[in-house]
Parts: C-alpha cells; sequence; structure tokens
C-alpha cells in the first residue's frame, strides 16, 4: 500500500509490460511468480508499506536476505 508520493508499479508478462500509477492509498497484488517491477519516477519521497505472503510449508529465511532503504 502506498502511504506517500506516488510510484509506478508494472507486471511483466510475455515481454509485455503494462505500467500502472499508484497515489497515497492505493494497493497493488501481484500473482506469486509474476515478473514485476516498482519505480519511484519523482524526485520527491515515496513510502510503501509491502506485504510477502507465504504459502503453506514456505521457509521465512527465504526473505532473509530482504533489505530495507530508509533512506
Amino acid at each position: 500500500m502506498l502511504m506517500e508520493g506516488e510510484i509506478f508499479v508494472a507486471e511483466v508478462t510475455k515481454g509485455q509490460e503494462m505500467e500502472k500509477r499508484l497515489n497515497p492509498g492505493d494497493l497493488v497484488v501481484f500473482g506469486c511468480g509474476v515478473p514485476h517491477y516498482v519505480v519511484n519516477r519523482s524526485t520527491g519521497v515515496a513510502r510503501a508499506l509491502t506485504f510477502k505472503f507465504l504459502g503453506d510449508k514456505k521457509d521465512s529465511s527465504l526473505f532473509a536476505s530482504d533489505k530495507s532503504n530508509t533512506e
């Protein structure tokens, strides 16, 4: 969920991208294994709340290498 600013998101399917702009309060869900990207194209700050859902019998250590950028 986008909390502040403006970002662009897109799924990449069969080499095609369908980019959409998100504004504060907007939420996007990507399917498991679907290539996608999220980008802030502005010079302003964008803050988002990100959730990662683990399926049954998934090990949470899978995300141990995730980094948080607080700049």
